[in-house]
């Protein structure tokens, strides 16, 4: 919020770098602007969140909600959708395995969508070990009754005395910890829970508001984005300067040293 006579408020938006949109308040109730001015006392206020999905939905909401609250203007961006794959012979011969892998929050509902499909269900996963390649992923397992034996794939001792590993999630996504997993030993499968198909068309106006600098924060609750947002972008260096982070605490927690 700027403050400022007739006069002098051209040079005053200038030097606090306000850009459109923007309102312009004139006459007495600008002296009401400390006493109403709640806003700005809010600790991620001016700051603009991108928030990356494949659709919207209370996942979504749910994210964007506490940033909002916060004073955060939250940029709901569809960059792609999501179809979903057949795991096919992954699930019906899922005893082979020692372990399962979700790759993405998105994988876990998609994963078990299949197993019931295949007149199969949660209890088939009695003997496996499942596990979670972050921590919203976890929480997605966590939701949907499962208790994740292993977050991350990082720490080679959560691995131990695993044979064989599936990885099922996003295409993209579950083949590339495939190979990580077996570079390091680890005789790992990948199946697909779906593909994401991106969304071309809002690309130039992404490019445009990142090249302005029009946002300050990205939240990636899914790992499987960054490639579809790159393939967007086509230039990585648009995110240069921008915070990156998997959890709205985590927005919140960057920012803070700024605004102290």
């Amino acid at each position: 919020v700027v403050t400022a006579t007739l006069e002098t408020i051209a040079d005053s938006v200038k030097r606090a770098g306000v850009k459109s949109p923007a309102m312009i308040i004139v006459g007495e109730v600008v002296g009401l602007a400390d006493r109403l001015g709640w806003l700005g006392s809010k600790p991620l206020f001016g700051r603009r969140v991108l928030l990356p999905t494949l659709g919207g939905g209370n996942a979504v909401t749910d994210l964007a909600a506490p940033l909002r609250s916060a004073g955060a203007e939250v940029w709901v961006w569809p960059v792609g959708s999501a179809v979903d794959a057949e795991l096919g012979e992954a699930v019906r011969t899922i005893e082979r395995y020692d372990a399962v892998l979700l790759a993405g929050p998105d994988a876990v509902p998609r994963f078990l969508a299949q197993l019931l499909a295949a007149g199969l269900d949660a209890r088939t996963l009695y003997r496996l070990r499942v596990g979670a390649d972050d921590a919203p992923t976890a929480a997605a397992l966590r939701a949907a009754g499962l208790r994740p034996d292993f977050v991350g794939v990082a720490d080679e001792t959560a691995l131990a005395g695993i044979n064989r590993l599936l990885v099922a999630g996003e295409a993209g996504a579950a083949g590339l910890i495939a190979t990580e997993l077996r570079e390091i030993g680890i005789r790992a499968d990948a199946a697909a829970t779906h593909a994401i198909h991106p969304r071309t068309e809002l690309a130039p106006l992404l490019r445009e508001a990142l090249a302005a600098g029009d946002i300050s924060d990205l939240l990636l609750p899914d790992p499987a984005l960054l490639p579809v947002l790159l393939d967007l972008l086509q230039d990585p260096d648009l995110l240069a300067g921008v915070r990156m982070a998997e959890t709205p605490d985590a927005v919140l927690t960057a920012a803070q040293p700024a605004l102290i």
